[in-house]
């Protein structure tokens, strides 16, 4: 399995990409004196001009070579090593598809997608995908977990992987939306820290679509206002009873930033206190018309008669429309809930019109050009 023989030595992409400044071990029999020594040692470490250090680096790869393969490669999770570059290639799908299970390579082929308007991706929280961040850690992280630091599950869980650096240990990376973090204290939680940083997050997307939380039944709501109007009358009445001068409550431990946690407890009172409003912005009370009891039964307007869709006839492909939608929805799609199925597309729609967006304003620029040029030739 891989992230059991990690080399601490190339796990951040500085200490992989100064390997490709060494120098290349020359051939028997080549150096027949110290000025050829001197010479050899002058020339540029990297044989080729593409793919670049910063690529293969940046795609999990350190400098390897031999007399014989001077462009070789090695991945430090799955030990993949590649030689025989193309100026073509892309590194970090090269490592994917001769090692399809390295998790480094997995991860980075996720950050090469950011932006793709066509982009794709699976459950996050897939044991595969879980696996592929947790390889990524190996035994290298260096925070006491029984200290009360976060650990691998918590960071795996909350999108993470690990992407340290020389004065950041405990860095770690989303590779979803390439937020980095580091500086881990006690009590912190990965997933509020990622949210809370970066809540558009593809990541989060995905998480709801596949993880959907169920809304609460409309009885469970009725009986939990119930016992909220209780309790708040008894802590009225409590507080009637208690004396004027409030105890403040002891801070929670764990907390992060005690700023962080002064904001959450003030947002109510930034709720409760809105733009004060003109008595001409509103009419007044007895301008309203409130309805009777009797009458809340009878709709105010005409409600036209329908009919509901059976949505199983409907996506079985039994009827004329189910064969349509059969048609057109793919095998995804058919196995998602309503509420997935919208989110899904809603997705999709979203980067079409931003790759439509983006296509537009080239073509718009592309023509104010041209029209510069028309102006500065008359």
């Amino acid at each position: 399995m891989f992230g059991k023989a990690i080399s601490a030595v190339m796990a951040t992409v500085q200490a992989r990409l100064d390997s490709f400044k060494a120098p290349a071990p020359a051939a028997k029999g080549r150096r027949s004196s110290k000025a050829s020594k001197k010479t050899s040692a002058k020339k540029a470490a990297w044989p080729l001009t593409s793919p670049t250090p910063a690529d293969l680096a940046f795609a999990g790869f350190h400098w390897k070579p031999s007399p014989v393969a001077p462009d070789n490669v090695m991945c430090n999770i799955c030990n993949c090593q590649l030689d025989g570059w193309e100026a073509s290639d892309v590194p970090a799908h090269e490592h994917l598809t001769h090692s399809p299970t390295c998790g480094f390579a997995i991860n980075v082929c996720i950050r090469l997608r950011t932006g793709d308007p066509g982009r794709v991706e699976e459950d996050p929280l897939t044991e595969t995908l879980l696996k592929a961040r947790r390889d990524t850690f190996g035994d290298l992280w260096p925070l006491d977990t029984a200290a009360g630091f976060p650990d691998i599950d918590q960071m795996i869980n909350a999108g993470w992987i690990y992407d340290p650096h020389d004065d950041a240990p405990d860095g770690v990376t989303c590779p979803y939306c390439s937020l980095s973090l580091d500086a881990w204290d006690i009590g912190d939680n990965p997933l509020d820290e990622h949210k809370r940083r970066a809540a558009d997050c593809l990541f989060f997307t995905l998480k709801d679509l596949y993880h959907p939380v169920p809304a609460p039944a409309a009885k469970g709501k009725k009986r939990a206002s119930r016992a909220s109007s209780r309790t708040s009358t008894t802590r009225k009445v409590s507080a009637a009873k208690a004396p004027s001068k409030a105890v403040p409550k002891a801070p929670k431990r764990g907390t992060k930033r005690s700023s962080e946690a002064e904001s959450v407890q003030e947002q109510p009172q930034l709720k409760r206190t809105k733009r004060p409003s003109t008595p001409d912005q509103f009419p007044s009370p007895a301008s309203f018309s409130l309805r009777t009891p009797e009458a809340a039964g009878t709709p105010r307007f005409p409600v036209p008669e329908w009919t509901p869709v059976d949505i199983d006839l409907l996506l079985d492909g039994t009827g004329i429309a189910g064969a349509e939608a059969a048609q057109l929805l793919t095998g995804t799609e058919k196995a998602m809930t309503v509420e997935q199925w919208i989110l899904f597309n809603a997705q999709q729609y979203e980067n079409k019109l931003r790759a439509e967006f983006d296509r537009q304003v080239a073509a718009f620029e592309t023509e104010g050009k041209r029209a510069l040029e028309v102006l500065d030739s008359l």
